[in-house]
């Protein structure tokens, strides 16, 4: 039995009342938005109290002899007796459970790789604020106004949920003081309030004159009645505890419905939290004991990918279609890749794969432009079948490599429409002919990414892939997967691979070379041998170039400022720091020379891309005692359709990197991403 909703008319009513009432628009705004967030959190409550969602895991046999375990009381995971997987939501405002093949609002429950210390990749908070998400998007689709101001309402709604991080949703189910230390500590007290400088140079001042030294007074502020400064020090504290008040009231309000459940029994904060890691060791031992099936792991692992994280939504949906995802790695392996692409109810076509299916016939669109069939807008038809037939016969492997691609183009436009068939086109042309094995075909899209990416980074949008058809970039391309198939002929696979770093980077700086002379080079008389030489040539002419101008700024008596010729931009964020790096961005073409200087690379030429608002690099600097040499980076990202993704990111003389200076580039990323978000709202 469900909690009965509220009436809808008479909430309707009560909002338009706010829009009458009051006659500033701000002030409407604000009590309306009060108005259904009393609402939603009083539903909330009425849910919680009914279905024990801070369980994380419960086991039940149905009359039938089905197994059923129910993860946070909101999805449930159903074993039948013929051996099927279903997976089902519970439907809140209804209180049935309803049939969920896509998985999309499951929670974010990582399974694959464990960690190297063995701890778990996902927290108790976590789940715990996955099931408080799910119950809050219920509860405010439920409370749908038919009013053209729900749009609005609602927005505000998501955005004051989304404020909330996972301690303070973990924190409203203690019955401690952990929500009220936590908002005290939000806000910042003002130490410099405690002292006052001007009574304190008083006081010292009549110290220094007094003559006997036991008739010196003890430092005591005058007060706000006689000094200034005092009486400033009282308003700011004054000013400070109205704001904590102000918070803790606010807090008060809007979870007092929840917080007066009593969901943790009594429990403080740090005993829930204690006894929440024990569940979800106790979680994961049920789910690979009872609910997941080795062989559905282990296809699931094959379509996202062997290295990639493999998270319980992408396992049910290919334990759920176990029969259909066996029958297309049977018949058609190669294509397992783009089923995290299709929406599981299509697995079951038999002409998935066809070419009507994925190439454009005439100006119409192909079944696959569908928003039906596909799960990601990254996915879209092709217009040549020498295109569709390039992916069917590739292996497994090149077509996840060639997503991979897809994806990018995706975010640097949009749309991948037209733009991957170019692409396609260019790794047609760099795959050997004489070579059939897929290890070769596999280097030649590897080289076709790198040059891809490269060319998205230097170039503009309209012009990057058209550089991808001028023959010297084509020769350059062929010519890297020739030395590296020598070295795989030569020197074994082993050595292939150790060198794989070194060979991918040595790729990126002859593609410098070769857009920094408009593609005029290599020329065919070029082996790799030859381009490599001039490649390094170069990098040592920009290199003394910078150090020449440098040093004519310097004779000249500039000092340090630019020349006049210089270029300046601007960045989305200022400096960033943790405790182990700091990341500064890189504003003029001065500055890149000097980068260029200290790291031994050509990170100067990119001054242009730079001011034209395309590109940003930033100087990682370590700031730990025990700091190795590899922590030290250059990073350079360049801004697509999707935001900013990273284009190189290397330490001195084009080395690479150290993974805790790679982890902290991903940091940086992920912030200039959030300042997009933050700009754009």
């Amino acid at each position: 039995m469900t909690s009965p909703l509220p009436d809808k008319h008479s909430l309707m009513a009560s909002v338009d009342r706010c829009f009458r009432r009051y006659k500033r628009s701000t002030t409407r705004r604000e009590k309306a938005v009060e108005l259904m967030w009393s609402h939603v959190m009083k539903l909330m409550a009425s849910w919680l109290a009914e279905y024990n969602a801070t369980r994380l895991i419960r086991r039940e046999v149905t009359r039938r002899g089905e197994t059923d375990h129910i993860l946070l009381g909101l999805w449930k995971i159903r074993h039948t007796t013929s051996g099927e997987t279903h997976t089902y939501r519970l439907d809140l405002a209804s209180g049935r459970w309803r049939r969920d093949r896509n998985l999309d609002r499951w929670p974010e429950l990582k399974l694959l790789p464990v960690t190297a210390e063995g701890g778990l990749a996902f927290t108790w908070e976590s789940l715990i604020g996955d099931a408080f998400d799910e119950v809050f998007r219920q509860a405010s689709k439920a409370l749908r106004l038919p009013t053209s101001a729900y749009d609005y309402l609602h927005g505000e709604l998501v955005i004051r949920w989304d404020r909330r991080d996972l301690s303070k949703a973990c924190s409203i189910l203690a019955n401690d003081q952990s929500l009220e230390q936590q908002i005290l500590s939000d806000v910042r007290y003002p130490m410099e309030v405690d002292g006052c400088v001007t009574c304190h140079t008083d006081w010292n001042d009549r110290r220094a004159t007094a003559v006997d030294v036991g008739s010196r007074e003890e430092w005591q502020p005058r007060g706000a009645e006689h000094c200034h400064e005092c009486a400033e020090n009282e308003k700011r504290k004054a000013d400070y505890e109205r704001t904590v008040m102000q918070r803790l009231a606010t807090v008060k309000a809007q979870f007092g419905d929840l917080r007066a459940l009593n969901l943790g029994e009594g429990r403080s904060y740090a005993q829930l939290k204690t006894l929440g890691g024990y569940r979800v060791k106790a979680l994961m031992t049920a789910l690979w004991h009872d609910a997941l099936d080795r062989p559905a792991v282990s296809l699931a692992s094959r379509i996202e990918g062997t290295r990639a994280c493999l998270y319980l939504r992408e396992v049910l949906r290919v334990q759920a279609n176990i029969d259909a995802v066996e029958r297309i790695a049977s018949e058609r392996p190669q294509w397992l890749p783009m089923l995290s692409r299709i929406h599981p109810r299509h697995w079951e076509r038999s002409d998935l794969f066809s070419r009507k299916l994925w190439v454009r016939q005439g100006g119409s669109a192909a079944p696959v432009d569908r928003r039906s069939l596909r799960c990601d807008r990254r996915l879209c038809s092709l217009e040549r079948p020498a295109s569709f037939r390039f992916l069917n016969d590739s292996s497994q492997v090149c077509v996840a490599m060639i997503l991979l691609g897809w994806a990018k183009l995706t975010e640097h436009f949009g749309s991948a429409h037209g733009h991957i068939d170019k692409w396609i086109i260019f790794l047609q042309a760099l795959a050997p002919s004489t070579d059939r094995r897929p290890a070769a075909r596999m280097l030649a899209i590897r080289a076709g990414l790198i040059l891809m990416q490269h060319c998205l980074a230097r170039c503009d949008a309209s012009l990057a892939l058209d550089k991808l058809k001028q023959p010297a970039v084509m020769r350059l391309g062929r010519a890297w997967v020739a030395e590296r198939l020598t070295v795989w002929r030569d020197q074994g696979y082993r050595e292939l691979m150790r060198s794989k770093a070194k060979g991918e980077a040595s790729l990126q700086q002859a593609s410098d070379w070769c857009l920094s002379h408009d593609c005029r080079y290599p020329d065919h008389n070029m082996n790799w041998t030859a381009i490599e030489r001039h490649s390094h040539t170069w990098h040592e002419h920009v290199q003394a170039e910078a150090r020449r101008r440098r040093e004519d700024q310097q004779r000249d008596g500039l000092g340090d400022g630019a020349l006049s010729q210089d270029l300046t931009w601007s960045s989305p964020i200022d400096a960033i720091q943790t405790d182990r790096f700091v990341a500064t961005p890189l504003t003029d073409s001065e500055a890149l020379r000097i980068e260029g200087d200290v790291m031994h690379h050509c990170v100067s030429v990119y001054d242009e891309n730079c001011h034209h608002g395309g590109y940003l690099v930033f100087s990682i600097v370590p700031t730990a005692a025990d700091a190795e040499k590899a922590d030290r980076a250059t990073l350079g990202v360049y801004l697509g359709a999707g935001g900013f993704q990273l284009n190189q990111l290397y330490s001195y003389c084009n080395t690479h990197v150290s993974s805790a200076a790679r982890a902290f580039a991903e940091h940086v990323i992920a912030a200039l991403n959030q300042s997009l978000v933050e700009r754009a709202a």
